[in-house]
């Protein structure tokens, strides 16, 4: 890996081993590493339980609820403690959460331990993102993260047939171990191939200077603005991932197996939006390229609410428009995180960690919306209608961040005007 230098001021890219963009981009994956292998055991999960048919799917937002909480308690940490440090323990946390979600009795405990997951999760994918803002910005990191998310992309096409394979053959508890299986792969991964860095790690007075960092950093309304966009930005694709095993096998009567495969062939489309990513992210203004983005998913929310609502909804239809959002979840995830990593300045682990938690606070509220929809009703239409909000919100945030930032740009551009002036006089 090259060593970041500085030329005229100017921060040089950074680049990174092969080796090292494909671990990073498994660590970016935790979403699709702990979400996708339970997708299609659901229902089944539910019935083991004891509980409501689509009761299950708080265990998806006990998930949101441990990565949004530990991306403010623990990401913080690589742009003090370093990066790989962070990583390290967040992945022993995810191997002991999911052991426990293995062993887990009752529905309270397997919450409590999803939670625990992504408490380690958050420590692991906030800190990936940070390594890949740490190339560089603007282009930069936009074109790394791209790179990131083409390997990443490939895992919700494995885990969904992975995750229905361990079930059938065995049962739906022998999933959470292949989990704890694969965390301790990872380990070995990061413990060989990533380099450490973090520009701030180790520094003297480290809380201190990160607590000035912080300061500085979390005043300024463009980059707050522009995690919000990142936030909402996900958020749709959790949208999807919550509601599908049950808007498929509730609603459109599809069996497990089949879910499982359909599911995975709409992962393979987040390759396909990677790849696209990676090419555009190095022609196209981020800002233009994200929005478009967003305004082709708002379309696609809207068309999935007037479906449920009419009755017209079919597999092939909805498996398009599902397959759209996923799609073009490999744009948002690099693009809109490096609008708001390049207002970070150094301090990219604490500003993803930022992102994570507004990413995860957003999708729990909206997934823990999917659950409250009662027997009678559609989970379809209920998708639909939590889609188009938070595509809005993406595309209202984003706006408003640019403006800010505009507004700021003018006036240091009209203040360092009126240097020389002052100097002559």
């Amino acid at each position: 890996m090259a060593t970041e230098t500085k030329t005229g001021g100017v921060d040089q890219p950074r680049s990174y081993s092969v080796p090292m963009i494909i671990t990073l981009g498994f660590l970016v994956s935790m979403g699709a590493l702990h979400l996708d292998p339970i997708a299609s055991s659901l229902p089944a999960m539910a019935t083991a339980l004891g509980v409501a048919k689509n009761a299950t799917v708080y265990t998806v937002s006990a998930f949101f609820f441990g990565m949004m909480i530990g991306h403010i308690a623990i990401g913080p940490f690589s742009d003090i403690f370093g990066r790989k440090k962070t990583i390290l323990f967040g992945l022993v946390l995810l191997a002991i959460g999911s052991a426990s979600c293995a062993i887990a009795p009752s529905m309270q405990i397997l919450l409590a331990a999803r939670a625990l997951q992504g408490l380690g999760g958050a420590a692991v994918m906030c800190t990936g993102r940070a390594v890949g803002g740490d190339a560089g910005k603007g282009k930069a990191s936009a074109s790394m993260l791209s790179y990131m998310q083409v390997v990443s992309a490939v895992t919700p096409i494995i885990m969904p047939l992975l995750g229905q394979s361990v079930s059938a053959a065995f049962d739906w508890r022998a999933v959470f171990w292949a989990m704890a299986m694969m965390n301790v792969a990872l380990i070995v991964a990061v413990a060989l191939f990533l380099k450490e860095t973090s520009s701030t790690a180790g520094r003297e007075g480290a809380f201190s200077s990160l607590a000035k960092d912080l300061k500085v950093v979390f005043t300024q309304p463009g980059f707050i603005l522009f995690a919000m966009t990142f936030g909402f930005g996900i958020s749709t694709f959790f949208c999807y991932v919550g509601a599908s095993a049950f808007v498929f096998q509730n609603e459109l009567h599809m069996d497990p197996g089949t879910f499982s495969v359909l599911f995975s062939g709409l992962a393979a489309s987040m390759v396909v939006g990677g790849l696209v990513s990676s090419f555009f992210t190095r022609r196209f203004e981020p800002f233009a390229f994200v929005v478009t983005v967003f305004i082709l998913q708002c379309i696609d929310a809207a068309t999935v609410i007037y479906l449920f609502k009419t009755g017209q909804a079919t597999i092939p239809v909805i498996a398009v428009l599902f397959g759209f959002i996923a799609c073009t979840t490999s744009i948002v995830i690099p693009v809109g995180l490096s609008l708001a990593l390049s207002e970070s300045g150094a301090i990219k682990g604490s500003a993803a960690a930022f992102c994570g938690f507004a990413q995860y606070c957003f999708s729990m509220i909206v997934t823990s919306f999917l659950g409250t929809v009662k027997a009678t009703g559609s989970v379809g239409q209920a998708c639909g209608v939590a889609m188009v909000v938070t595509t809005l919100g993406a595309i209202i945030t984003a706006f408003a961040g640019r403006a800010v930032i505009r507004k700021r740009d003018a006036a240091l551009s009209a203040d360092t005007s009126k240097l020389p002036a002052q100097n002559a006089h």
